[in-house]
Parts: structure tokens; sequence; C-alpha cells
């Protein structure tokens, strides 16, 4: 999802924005908010950004001493603009297709077979349809879209471990 078009509170987006822009970030982050509201939308467009933010090209040690980078990495690129920045367009294509190695996703499963563990991984390809459709569903929602009946979601120990 892009940054722009998520609708919440521009205090809360210009937050999370001021975090990365002055290195603030913490190790983790919990966005919770009331059904229908921005959380879940929010939570990827921020988790998309991050994983798509370029990484700094070290200078390389040669014969003459330290050579500079090959290409200059931005010190800082607003999520607003890295789906089109050129040193992240193709991390960001992957990321909004919640198909980026670094992003990890976990959601409450089901169990479809006796004795079976489940893990988010097996629900990956029904959640990106669900988010496509729904960006801003609910638990509920999710759990009818991928026909939970009357059972409970739940995140397995094994999803945890």
């Amino acid at each position: 999802m892009l940054w722009n078009n998520v609708i919440c509170n521009q205090s809360v987006k210009d937050q999370l924005v001021s975090m990365v822009e002055n290195n603030k970030l913490s190790h983790a982050l919990l966005l919770v908010g009331k059904e229908g509201t921005a959380a879940l939308p929010l939570a990827l467009a921020f988790a998309q950004y991050l994983v798509s933010i370029p990484a700094p090209v070290a200078a390389v040690d040669d014969l003459f001493g330290p050579a500079p980078a090959a290409s200059e990495t931005p010190s800082f690129i607003h999520p607003a603009d890295i789906a089109t920045h050129p040193a992240s367009a193709s991390a960001f294509s992957r990321a909004s297709q919640l198909l980026h190695p670094d992003l990890h996703i976990t959601v409450p499963t089901i169990t479809r077979k006796t004795g079976e563990k489940p893990v988010s991984s097996q629900f990956m390809a029904e959640f990106r349809s669900f988010v496509q459709q729904q960006p801003y569903g609910n638990v509920y929602q999710w759990l009818q879209f991928i026909k939970a009946e009357n059972k409970q979601g739940n995140i397995t120990a094994e999803e945890c471990n």
C-alpha cells in the first residue's frame, strides 16, 4: 500500500517518518487501532517502506586506499517517495506485493487438518488477496475470507517458534 493512500491521522504518520529520519526507530512497534481504522494499512505501508530503504553502500578498500562507493546512498527517502526512488523501486515493488524476503507477517490461522500445526506462511497467498480486496479489513473478515466457519483464529506456538 502506498504511504499517501493510507487514510489516518497525519500526526501519526509524521511521527513514524520522524523516527526514521532521525534514526530513532525502536526494535519493535505496536500499531493498535479500532476495527475499520488504518492500523493494518499503516502497519503494512510502514513495513513496506522500512524494507525498501536502500542500505548504505560502504567504501571499498583497494590497492590505492579507500575508494568511494560506486553510488551515493541517500541519507533519507520520505515514504511518499520510496516507490519511485531509483535506489528503492525494486525492493518496494516486492514489498508492496508482500513478497519481500525481509517482510514477515503473522496472521491468525486455523487448523484445516487434524493434528496440523498451522503457520502464517501457509496462508500468505490468501492474506495477499485479502489485503488487496479489503485493506481496512478486520480479524472477523479475515477469518470469513479463509472460510474458518466456527473455528477461532489463533497464532500458534509453532508460529512463535
